[in-house]
């Protein structure tokens, strides 16, 4: 065995793997929902596909976000309404899918009714109340309705971005 087996032995994960399949989908919905914001961006910039790309490659999603929102209010106002709705849903989802992201997983057993679960648990500190620590059990139906919900928002930026006026 080499080295590099051993390593990967000793840091397997106890999360079962159908737990696992639904922390990828939230990744690969999450990508999606990334990929529409992106597409709205650049029908708003109105430039051609690499000068937009130049632009939006490195945005952070919060940047995109605000972005596709202050380009949106100087080219369709009469829009800004209806997209903040969007954009609530948008921020719902990333809020969800750094949940799932940025948290420390492991196996939890069974849930009082029988149920597989995991468990997810952070620390966090923040300003206004301090050191904090989050427990929470999952079943992987949770998991994959974070997933559902996140290609909800990609469904509805996309079909924004499909009902603004051409030329747009």
């Amino acid at each position: 065995m080499t080295n590099d087996e051993i390593k990967i032995i000793l840091k397997h994960t106890a999360v079962p793997d159908n737990f696992l399949a639904e922390i990828g989908r939230v990744t690969a919905h999450f990508a999606l929902l990334e990929y529409d914001l992106i597409e709205l961006t650049h029908q708003l910039l109105g430039l051609s596909r690499n000068m937009a790309r130049a632009i939006t490659s490195e945005l952070s999603f919060r940047g995109l976000q605000q972005l596709a929102a202050s380009l949106l209010r100087e080219r369709f106002p009469s829009e800004v309404e209806k997209f903040e709705s969007v954009l609530a849903k948008v921020s719902k989802a990333e809020e969800r899918r750094n949940t799932v992201s940025h948290s420390l997983w492991g196996d939890g057993g069974k849930s009082k009714d029988g149920e597989r679960v995991i468990v997810r648990t952070k620390y966090t500190a923040k300003q206004k109340n301090g050191l904090k620590f989050v427990r929470q059990e999952l079943t992987a139906s949770d998991l994959r309705g974070v997933a559902y919900q996140i290609s909800i928002a990609a469904y509805e930026v996309e079909q924004f971005r499909n009902q603004l006026p051409s030329g747009a």
